[in-house]
């Protein structure tokens, strides 16, 4: 995710991550919850005084990227053959995500 006021970051040391007690639900055939960065990023943005504006999901794995944007979208949109789309899980998840990080009350 990245930060108005730190707009070069875009990784997280976070631990912390939302799970079914915050409602995050798994998608049969997907990722377990909690297993990628967004929900680990949405508690270090909710804890961050900026907003987030913005965000882009990475494969820095081993291997092939699971979930690659498909390459002519990409090659339109700018985007790096690195970038991907949500897992399931996650897609599923994202507004659970939005709401938690409450951007609203930030500046």
């Amino acid at each position: 995710m990245l930060l108005k006021t730190h707009p070069q970051t875009h990784t997280t040391n976070c631990t912390d991550t939302l799970n079914d007690a915050q409602g995050l639900k798994k998608v049969d055939g997907s990722n377990d919850v909690g297993a990628c960065a967004e929900p680990k990023c949405s508690v270090a943005a909710k804890d961050n005084p900026s907003p987030v504006t913005g965000f882009a999901i990475m494969w820095r794995g081993k291997g092939d990227n699971p979930y690659p944007i498909k390459q002519d979208e990409a090659k339109q949109r700018g985007l790096s053959s690195n970038q991907m789309y949500m897992c399931a899980t996650c897609e599923f998840n994202k507004e659970i995500y939005e709401q938690y990080i409450d951007n609203s009350s930030k500046k």
